[in-house]
């Protein structure tokens, strides 16, 4: 059992529900804020379900439900909400801050009893992580009994990236051409699924292209329930080889260095692996491993943009630096993207570092790029310095 199984096995719920807990402490952690309160009550009806009556409303006891909810609106207020999992937070606070809960569920169509076992579940959940985890010592504010307001912007991008993280394998793709027919893995290419009418996904339009589900329930069609619109960006930008493939650097656009984010980035086009689904062209990171990141770099360095210090050496390069990405079986280009390859050397911060312990790294190989009248200009520069910022 991996060091995070022992984790997630101290929580009393599904592994894919305990492995959002994880990342809704992890995502806390880093914005010192209450969205863990927010992240364990969508966890806790999500693992539970069916905590919507999606039924037309109906009089009982010759009281019009519509009126109790609201004058003119037919709906329900948790359907107002982009996607199931903000109208579940809802539901969830509505139901903590009410006094009569049993009338609070009645007016806006929720089954009292997978509310009640939720919450229940939800502040066990709490407990649980109160008892495990120094959550103070971390900065993360957790009280109990959850009693969570409703959430700030910043709240609600937490609980979408938290819930996505349990539901990688429950994402579905919607068809080419079609408004509401999806197609997912589970239960194959030949079947379609369709988005649940009670959905507030099934409100959006257009409808989005991807859509993470929680439970698929089969009546004469085939349905998706507690959705979540995925943002094809955000998914292509996982690294989780398993579902997502990222696929190889594209040459156009070429790969390149800033210089304010001191990184090398390329584009590719990844692809959802179940599914077969490509995703947009992003901009990514060039990985560490990838020889084309020392590259880029190496060329960035001769350029005078990594350092303004060498910059002077530019017009006198017996080459044109444009060599170093489009040439790599050229000697010189070899000789001199080595090293930086070698000790993974590809941004400024890790040159300057490296300086730091070598003072001569890679001062042999740039000489080679300029003329002999410029070596002793070069041997007096070496190491370069950055200036100093005021």
């Amino acid at each position: 059992c991996t060091k995070l199984g022992m984790r997630l096995a101290m929580f009393p719920i599904a592994p894919r529900y305990a492995r959002m807990i994880y990342s809704a402490v992890m995502q806390t952690k880093k914005q010192k804020g209450r969205g863990l309160g927010h992240c364990l009550a969508a966890i806790a009806c999500l693992s539970l379900g069916n905590v919507f009556d999606y039924s037309p409303p109906e009089d009982e006891d010759g009281v019009d439900v519509t009126k109790l909810i609201g004058k003119g609106q037919e709906r329900p207020y948790w359907s107002c909400f982009p996607s199931d999992v903000d109208a579940l937070v809802w539901a969830f606070g509505g139901y903590a801050w009410a006094k009569d809960k049993v009338q609070f569920c009645r007016q806006h169509k929720i089954f009292y009893k997978q509310m009640f076992e939720s919450y229940q579940l939800a502040n066990q959940l709490a407990r649980v992580l109160q008892q495990k985890m120094d959550l103070q010592g971390s900065g993360v504010l957790l009280e109990v009994p959850l009693k969570p307001m409703p959430p700030t912007k910043q709240e609600s991008f937490i609980i979408h990236d938290v819930i996505l993280t349990g539901l990688l394998d429950h994402v579905s793709a919607r068809l080419s051409g079609s408004k509401c027919t999806y197609r997912c893995a589970d239960v194959g290419p030949d079947e379609n699924v369709f988005l649940h009418p009670g959905s507030n996904c099934f409100q959006q339009s257009p409808k989005p292209s991807l859509v993470a589900y929680n439970q698929i329930i089969a009546t004469h069609r085939t349905y998706m329930r507690e959705c979540l619109s995925v943002d094809p960006n955000v998914l292509g930008k996982l690294k989780i080889p398993s579902l997502v493939e990222q696929g190889d650097l594209l040459t156009v656009p070429n790969p390149r260095y800033l210089p304010e984010g001191d990184r090398v980035v390329g584009f590719i086009t990844p692809v959802y692996k179940p599914l077969d689904y490509p995703l947009p062209t992003i901009e990514v990171d060039v990985g560490a491993d990838a020889m084309m990141r020392y590259r880029v770099f190496a060329r960035a360095l001769l350029e005078g943009t990594v350092i303004p210090a060498l910059k002077q050496f530019t017009p006198t390069l017996l080459v044109n630096p444009s060599m170093v990405t489009s040439s790599w079986t050229n000697a010189k280009v070899f000789r001199f993207v080595t090293p930086l390859y070698e000790a993974r050397v590809g941004s400024r911060a890790e040159l300057l570092e490296k300086w730091e312990k070598d003072p001569v790294f890679l001062a042999g190989e740039y000489s080679r790029w300029l003329p002999k009248s410029q070596h002793a200009a070069l041997k007096q520069l070496w190491p370069p310095k950055m200036p100093t910022s005021r």
